[in-house]
């Protein structure tokens, strides 16, 4: 399952939400159904965006049942473009950095956050059941 991502970054929000909206509103309906979502504002500097997709998934698998989740965290100072990188090719390669791996089935349903620090580290977090 081939995973893609746009990333949009400005000094306003509001413009990167709406660079978000527009790569959603161009996804066909199989590939949003597969998207992952995370935006940060901070409050000097440059707002972030990011929008992850699957290029192609014919069929959604069986939603998990387990209650538990499991996590990975990339941080960066400055590259945030190697940290997103990293996230899409954990997903394509279903494997992490630090030996986990993951399921289609849990790579589909994950879920993603990032935070965008003035003056500090920036990460992106991965979630997804086990």
């Amino acid at each position: 399952m081939p995973w893609a991502y746009s990333e949009s970054t400005d000094g306003n929000i509001f413009v990167v939400l709406g660079n978000m909206t527009n790569i959603l509103s161009s996804l066909r309906p199989d590939q949003s159904a597969t998207t992952k979502t995370a935006a940060s504002n901070q409050r000097h500097g440059d707002a972030r965006g990011l929008v992850v997709w699957s290029t192609d998934y014919p069929e959604p698998p069986q939603a998990a049942t387990s209650s538990g989740w499991r996590w990975y965290t990339w941080q960066t100072d400055h590259d945030y473009r190697s940290m997103v990188d990293a996230l899409v090719d954990s997903l394509n390669k279903l494997l992490l950095p630090d030996g986990q791996s993951l399921t289609s089935q849990q790579a589909y349903y994950s879920i993603i956050s990032m935070s965008n620090q003035w003056r500090g580290q920036a990460t992106l977090t991965l979630y997804w059941r086990v």
